[in-house]
């Protein structure tokens, strides 16, 4: 089983908690090592490597570095799992991350390791997504194994297909136009009424 992260890790968002709890259903023998590939695209700095290494994760570890775009995303569709974190910030419930509406279009299941807010929303709605507490080693574990399960054994639920939609980009650039067509007919519904 394939699960990828895309991007780059700085600031709060840190894989320190998803790594633990992945370690942590290796020595439960939940899951080994032929069967998981942890998939990082973006490029991983010293201290990534190093937590990596701490934990005995190097064999499962891929790390493709920076790769263009087109390539990022077809690996986004050949893995089984996505996941991301956002990590304990300012205004947190606040914030959501730009992969996450990447991740979003491919259909595949989703893990976010976000505190409750906007991003854990967006997650519940999506259908096929999971949050879990950034902090909380055991939970992200918990609900890592759940879908872990459910991949093995074929039943993950879907993607919302509907509110895939509302993040196309056709339909958006769509929403867009229709409103420079509303500005452009009613051109004082755009100015402020400032007399000048």
């Amino acid at each position: 089983m394939r699960l990828t992260y895309n991007g780059i890790f700085y600031g709060a968002q840190k894989p320190d908690v998803f790594l633990a709890a992945v370690r942590a259903l290796l020595d439960s023998g939940y899951i080994d090592e032929k069967d998981i590939e942890l998939v990082f695209q973006g490029g991983l700095e010293k201290p990534v490597l190093q937590r990596i290494s701490d934990l005995n994760l190097n064999r499962v570890t891929v790390n493709m570095g920076y790769i263009p775009h087109r390539e990022s995303v077809k690996n986004l569709f050949d893995s089984d799992l996505l996941w991301f974190t956002v990590g304990r910030q300012k205004n947190e419930n606040q914030v959501t991350t730009g992969k996450l509406f990447e991740y979003i279009g491919t259909g595949k299941p989703i893990l976010g390791l976000v505190p409750n807010g906007e991003a854990a929303r967006i997650l519940h709605a999506y259908g096929a997504g999971y949050r879990a507490d950034p902090d909380s080693t055991e939970q992200v574990q918990q609900i890592l194994s759940e879908i872990l399960s459910k991949l093995r054994s074929k039943c993950i639920p879907p993607a919302n297909p509907d509110f895939m939609r509302t993040f196309n980009r056709i339909n958006i650039a769509g929403k867009l136009a229709s409103r420079f067509d509303e500005l452009k007919s009613h051109p004082a519904a755009g100015r402020s009424n400032s007399g000048g």
